[in-house]
């Protein structure tokens, strides 16, 4: 299995890691019969830090280490924030 290179991962979506449906029903519940892929990736618009919380979701999921040690990374002060507040 090929390696990802997560350095642009900030403009990533769950959509670029994850083709699997039913683990995106996992990560989103609302997905697909209520909310679009489109309105999925507009919510991270409004709360950026929510797709760093879908990214951790997926890789513990899929048991994913790099993917995890790559959101916390890239989100690590906005997460530290987050759970400050």
């Amino acid at each position: 299995m090929e390696k990802i290179d997560y350095k642009n991962l900030r403009q990533m979506t769950v959509f670029d890691l994850c083709d699997d449906a039913e683990l995106l029903h996992k990560l989103n519940p609302l997905f697909p019969d209520i909310e679009t892929k489109e309105e999925w990736i507009d919510s991270y618009k409004k709360s950026p830090v929510n797709k760093a919380f879908d990214f951790i979701d997926l890789a513990d999921m899929t048991h994913n280490l790099d993917l995890r040690d790559a959101v916390e990374k890239v989100w690590g002060k906005e997460l530290n924030s987050f759970f400050d507040e």
